[in-house]
């Protein structure tokens, strides 16, 4: 008589325990915003991650970034979202959204020495910086197709038990 552990179900699950811990790749990019300009506006700063590097135009909302500094000239100003255009370019800017206390609602910084789609340090006469850090990890996690093979694997060999 065999049982429900003979060799090919044992031989299956050990199929399955080797497919599932397939690695997933997980990146965490940040993005950091640095303005030291002194014109009418004081320096200000905000921090974005990306799950990896941004190749498109990008909105960002004020949920996802970390304002670090807000600036404190003009009063009541404080930024509310931002947008990376075109970062696959040689000249990508960045948006940037402000209160109804400002008196002017966005802003636009464009940089000239892009991409901006990897590590790197962008820099605008000295004044504005976009630096963008972080690498891929590498995460271990089962794979939802490895989980449906395994269900209908078990499946049939409790169905052709049954069936016994």
């Amino acid at each position: 008589m065999k049982t429900l552990w003979g060799g090919k179900a044992a031989l299956m699950i050990a199929v399955f325990c080797f497919v599932s811990l397939v690695p997933a790749v997980r990146a965490d990019i940040l993005y950091d915003y640095n303005s030291h300009y002194t014109g009418s506006f004081s320096p200000f700063e905000f921090q974005f991650h990306a799950s990896d590097f941004l190749t498109v135009t990008t909105s960002i909302p004020l949920a996802d970034i970390t304002v670090i500094q807000n600036p404190s000239s003009p009063p009541g100003c404080a930024l509310t979202g931002a947008t990376l255009v075109d970062p696959g370019s040689s000249s990508f800017s960045v948006g940037t959204f402000w209160s109804a206390g400002c008196p002017f609602n966005s802003g636009n910084a464009p940089f000239n020495d892009g991409p901006a789609v990897s590590d790197g340090i962008h820099t605008i006469a000295n004044s504005i910086t976009l630096t963008i850090s972080g690498s891929p990890t590498t995460t271990t996690a089962p794979e939802p197709s490895s989980m449906l093979l395994l269900g209908t694997g078990l499946a049939g060999v409790i169905w052709r038990k049954r069936v016994r």
